[in-house]
């Protein structure tokens, strides 16, 4: 077989001789001058399971110290697919193989990677150069990806094929030449597993895999270390560009495992790091012995095969700090001090090195800008190299300030630069105004004045009166509202560095006209209630207009700018007698028109929801409100408190066109009598009311029969008689059909009864029982008609249970505890079967 291959290759090596002088004739694929330095055992088939392939070989007979250009593809000397080998016995004129280049262009400290759909000599990005040396070889790193070009068939021996040619003449092949050593190709699905690795090596270099721990004879695989920044499409699903990852492929059949990893300089091709383990069971847990996991690579991690410390004992973590004390630093408040510099460096890191200022200081990466308590300088495959640290004294306040910058940095030895400083008080500089806006303006307008140094101010003058709203926004910025009696003349800003004085005047414009009032919120108020802020619409409003409210004046408390709004304090002794009062205003002159203030009775019995504890000022539609009975849905319609609202104290229900109040909940113990009280809203005509009632949670709802066929602008209670037991739930709803239009209808004040039984009535039971006194203050007597023992029990008007049922005491008396407010309650008088309801109140 030797004597074969020897008599072969001698054949091609004159044939060879004789096409030289054709100069620029094709080149047929040979196999020689390409011999393999290390070479991979085994690659990946297929187009969707592409994975880099690197070699070191050396190609030699080349004309010395030239530059050429050169691609890498895969050949075969068998052949495949129906067609014919490469080389070999049926050689083919032309052939360079088949593939995806890997093109590595090598420097003195690394190397850059392209790669190319194709392979060609005369398209830059498509080709890679290096220069021979003087006997005219080069010795070095190639690359390829496999393709779905059938030479990749599973089970086929690869021959890397090179295509060289001069730079000088990149048009005209010199040599095609395939190594002499082939490259088995794995499937995923029978033959092979992904395996891939996390590590520190260095983005670029070749990681090759062994399964022998000392890394003899050739390795499974080699692959490249990413990232190197190059997109390799239809790559093998579990392909990471993360940094110092390297993704490769393994056999299945293999019982000794992966057992060493190994880092090659892409430069040099020596051996820089590797990781060892004997039996193929890292200690993570990654088995690589026998594997069956297809494209669900076995993983090791970082910890596995760091590739971080050669491939002897592990170096330790440096951290490296010069100088080790810094200067005295020193600032006033508020302005930072001059920087200093920490340089930083370290060597075998797993982590950054963290530089952590001390109280008082701060660090950044930059001489200007990122200052913080804390920064990290990053590393890159253990080391991290020399750089800056900035480090200042903050200067937020002043004393003196001593302590280190701590440099840390997992599994290293922490240093420390000691740093000490002195922080000032600071000169309070004198402030500047160099504008105000707006430049005119009555009593109550805001000015917002701009300048310099503000910071600290402590008030203004307009004209020499003091301003009101003194605010200081920033140290460029303050506000003031014109006060009252204020004139035109220059502003006035002072601070504890001194005064500034604008260069020209405020003008206070005194308004024209007499005020309008148009609007009062709220309209009315319950007589002896508490003081309250009522909002009053209208016109020309100053900070000097006055309120006359029942023959008192009341100065605004605030004014808008526009003069269309102001707020009065009324005091609770205003309030404190019913009737109805007129409100004007007045800014030293002639009075406003007039408008109705009522001030109305508190309420003597307590509705079981009379709307007045709840806030909802517009007609959203289907929409929750909390009332003191429970949560309603009010569906185009809100809580109204205005004048021409028809209420029984200050607020009711106000219900427009396709509205209704509806409750949420259910009450218990039924409903015999259900008053409402209802009216046309304002002066609206038309619309009156329809009532309606459920019994199941508000599913469904029946008419309840009486409700008026008209309304008036009156509020006027009306009993509807209802006597259904059990839960029930009311809705009360608009005749108005048209949606969101107007005429409104009012509601307040609704009361229901229990209903017991459905022959008697519980108000008319138990004919003969009498309940005294009424009013009562502490204690009721309870007579009943006829002897025997009792039950008794108090609800509110809601149905709520105040006093628990209990038996009625010897001597008839049902003590009220001074706790139960006061108010109109419902007495429960159980006797045998028979139950009866009294109303009592309670002073």
């Amino acid at each position: 077989m030797k004597h074969f291959f020897t008599t072969r290759l001698l054949t091609c090596l004159a044939l060879l001789l004789v096409l030289l002088p054709l100069g620029s004739r094709a080149q047929a694929l040979t196999q020689a001058d390409f011999a393999g330095v290390v070479v991979p055992q085994y690659m990946a088939n297929g187009t969707a399971t592409r994975l880099p392939v690197l070699f070191r070989a050396t190609v030699s007979n080349l004309t010395p110290a030239t530059l050429y250009r050169a691609y890498v593809l895969g050949a075969t000397n068998a052949t495949t697919g129906g067609g014919t080998a490469d080389f070999g016995g049926a050689a083919t004129t032309n052939n360079s193989g088949a593939g995806i280049p890997l093109l590595i262009n090598t420097t003195a400290t690394g190397a850059t990677y392209t790669s190319a759909s194709t392979g060609s000599l005369t398209t830059a990005g498509s080709y890679m150069s290096f220069t021979t040396d003087a006997a005219g070889a080069y010795t070095g790193w190639f690359g390829f990806l496999n393709s779905g070009n059938a030479r990749y068939t599973t089970g086929n021996l690869i021959f890397p094929a090179i295509t060289l040619a001069k730079d000088a003449t990149p048009t005209v092949v010199e040599k095609r030449l395939a190594l002499n050593q082939s490259i088995i190709t794995l499937d995923f699905a029978t033959t092979g597993t992904g395996i891939q690795g996390a590590s520190s090596a260095t983005a670029g270099n070749a990681v090759a895999i062994y399964d022998n721990a000392a890394g003899t004879g050739r390795p499974l695989s080699a692959t490249v270390v990413e990232n190197i920044g190059v997109t390799l499409g239809s790559v093998v699903p579990y392909y990471s560009t993360a940094a110092g990852t390297w993704n490769a492929i393994m056999p299945r059949a293999n019982a000794s495992g992966v057992q060493r990893v190994v880092e090659h300089s892409i430069v040099s091709g020596n051996v820089l790091n590797c990781n060892s383990d004997a039996d193929g069971i890292w200690p993570s847990g990654a088995n690589t012995v026998n594997p069956t996991g297809g494209t669900t690579p076995v993983v090791l991690t970082a910890t596995d095969a760091p590739l971080n410390a050669g491939c002897g004992a592990a170096a330790t973590a440096t951290i490296t700090a010069t100088p080790a004390t810094l200067t005295a630093f020193t600032t006033a408040v508020g302005t930072p001090s001059a920087t200093q510099t920490v340089t930083v460096g370290g060597t075998t890191l797993t982590a950054g090195i963290t530089a952590t200022a001390p109280a008082g200081y701060e660090v950044s990466l930059s001489a200007t800008t990122g200052f913080a308590a804390s920064v990290v300088v990053a590393q890159t495959a253990g080391t991290a190299a020399s750089t800056p640290v900035y480090v200042r004294l903050a200067g937020t306040t002043a004393g003196t300030f001593a302590g280190n910058i701590a440099l840390t940095s997992t599994g290293a030895t922490a240093q420390a630069v000691a740093v000490t400083g002195t922080v000032t008080a600071a000169a309070t500089p004198v402030p500047t105004i160099t504008s105000f806006s707006p430049a005119s303006g009555p009593v109550g307008t805001t000015v917002t004045v701009t300048g310099t140094d503000f910071t600290g101010a402590t008030g203004a003058t307009l004209n020499g009166l003091a301003v009101t709203s003194f605010v200081v926004v920033s140290a460029t910025s303050v506000t003031f509202a014109v006060p009252a009696a204020a004139t035109s003349g220059v502003i006035v800003v002072t601070t504890p560095g001194g005064a500034a004085t604008s260069a020209t005047s405020f003008t206070v414009v005194v308004p024209a006209a007499t005020p309008t009032i148009s609007t009062l919120s709220p309209a009315r108020a319950v007589v002896g209630g508490a003081a309250f802020v009522l909002t009053v619409g209208g016109t020309n409003f100053t900070a000097t207009t006055q309120l006359s409210f029942r023959g008192q004046n009341y100065t605004a408390a605030t004014v808008n700018t526009a003069g269309t709004s102001m707020t009065v304090s009324i005091p609770a002794s205003a309030i404190a007698t019913v009737g109805q009062f007129t409100v004007t205003a007045t800014n030293g002159g002639t009075a406003s028109g007039t408008l109705d203030f009522a001030v109305v009775a508190a309420a003597t019995t307590v509705a079981y929801e009379d709307f007045e504890q709840a806030t909802r000022t517009s007609y959203t539609d289907a929409a929750p409100v909390v009332l003191r009975s429970g949560t309603w849905t009010f569906t185009q319609a809100l809580i109204g408190d205005l004048f021409n609202d028809r209420v029984n104290q200050i607020k009711s229900a106000r219900v427009r066109g396709g509205g209704s109040v509806a409750m949420n909940f259910d009450k218990p113990n039924g409903a015999g009598i259900v008053t409402i009280s209802a009216a046309l809203y304002g002066s609206d005509t038309g619309p009156t009311f329809t009532a309606e009632i459920s019994s199941d949670g508000g599913a469904t709802y029946t008419a309840i029969a009486g409700t008026p066929a008209t309304l008036t602008n009156t509020l006027t209670a009306y009993p509807l008689t209802v006597n259904r037991t059990g839960n029930v739930r009311l809705r009360f709803s608009t005749t108005n059909a048209t949606a969101g239009q107007n005429p409104r209808i009012n509601f307040d004040d609704l009361t229901i009864t229990d209903f017991i039984g459905s022959a008697t009535t519980a108000s008319q039971a138990m004919p003969g029982l009498t309940i005294s006194p009424n009013p009562a203050t502490d204690r009721i007597t309870v007579a009943l008609p006829k002897s025997g023992a009792a039950t008794v029990a108090l609800r509110d008007l809601t149905g709520r249970l105040v006093l628990a049922p209990a038996a009625l005491a010897a001597d008839q008396q049902l003590r009220l505890p001074a706790s139960l407010a006061a108010g109109v309650y419902l007495l429960e008088v159980q006797q045998g079967s028979v139950t009866a309801v009294r109303r009592v109140q309670k002073n």
